[in-house]
């Protein structure tokens, strides 16, 4: 059990989530690109806005001069999934701007086990047979290594498990001749990155518009809060999930023996390594916000205007390889003291 803090934060004030970005007013410096954000403002605030008007400049307090006066976006001109998403942006507890929590842990649970029985016989020579298993599940309050959140609310799992078992056997021929055989299997199973916080609502209920117009639910069964990228803060279920499996065969055998002043060993190896990957790349979308427009990434997310919007579909992948290589080598003592 680890404890994990967010460190402090900027989120927005009290009253930017009321629509007053007054102390916000420095970054309001973007100006209204092209005619359809101008006409989409001018039918939500209900006065004309045109294209490459400021959205707001110091001591702007007429809509003649600046899209928002006084730096503040009415409620009316606010996106329908801003004013859904809103909920789920910390408060300020820090400062009247700024955010930070350590009340959460990170826990992981980490099981390993092995066993091996060793048996001498007549016929087969030195048997000996081994199997080790490692179990773990990790459950990750702030599971930014897959895209996701770093507030509160939007833990992911991870789960997998590491198998081995091999079989050896060493049989004498004789007083100079040694045979080495041993196969063994090899398999890594990792679940990682699967959403856990904000599963459950769909982006129907946060005002998206969802289907052939808008966006297609490509995971249904990990449909949940949208994940939002700001600057600093991210929230919504984590966008990127892999279940990944990968087994490896090997099989070896040397053979050893002594001729006089030679010891002579040859041998080889063969491994057939297998990879199965099933990843989920963002298959329910994910929207950035930088400012792009406004200049303030939260303006931005208000307004719904997203500097980038990102979804993919993630087919499987498998990778199958071979390798073998034999060997021979000879150890020749010429003398007691040169070999």
């Amino acid at each position: 059990i680890q404890g994990i803090g967010t460190g402090v934060l900027p989120v927005p004030s009290l009253a930017d989530r009321s629509g007053n970005l007054s102390d916000l007013a420095s970054q309001l410096a973007g100006t209204v690109q092209g005619s359809y954000a101008a006409s989409l403002l001018s039918q939500k605030l209900g006065y004309q806005v045109s294209p490459g008007e400021p959205y707001y400049t110091s001591g702007c307090t007429s809509s003649a001069a600046c899209v928002f006066p006084n730096a503040v976006i009415p409620q009316s001109a606010w996106s329908a999934p801003a004013q859904k998403l809103l909920q789920y942006i910390p408060l300020p507890n820090v400062s009247a701007s700024e955010y930070a929590n350590s009340s959460l842990a990170q826990r992981l649970n980490d099981g390993k086990g092995s066993g091996r029985v060793d048996a001498q016989t007549t016929r087969f020579g030195s048997l000996s047979a081994y199997y080790f298993i490692d179990n773990y599940n990790l459950n990750n309050p702030y599971p930014t290594q897959q895209g996701g959140a770093n507030v509160r609310g939007f833990n992911a799992l991870s789960n997998g498990q590491s198998q081995l078992a091999s079989l050896s056997d060493t049989k004498t021929f004789g007083p100079t001749l040694v045979n080495e055989f041993q196969l063994s299997y090899m398999r890594d199973f990792n679940n990682l990155g699967q959403q856990q916080g904000g599963v459950g609502p769909t982006l129907a209920s946060q005002g998206f518009t969802v289907g052939q117009n808008g966006i297609v639910v490509g995971d249904p069964k990990t449909e949940g809060v949208e994940s939002i990228v700001f600057n600093k803060i991210n929230f919504g279920t984590n966008p990127f999930s892999l279940v990944q499996t990968n087994g490896t065969y090997q099989t070896q055998d040397n053979v050893s023996k002594v001729m006089g002043n030679h010891s002579l060993k040859v041998g080889g190896q063969l491994m057939l390594p297998d990879v199965k990957l099933l990843p989920d790349f963002t298959a329910n979308g994910q929207f950035q916000f930088t400012g792009y427009q406004t200049g303030s990434d939260f303006a931005d997310f208000l307004l719904g205007f997203p500097g980038t919007y990102n979804q993919g579909f993630s087919p499987a992948f498998y990778e199958q390889s071979k390798y073998s290589g034999v060997y021979a080598q000879d150890s020749w003592r010429i003398r007691p003291n040169l070999t």
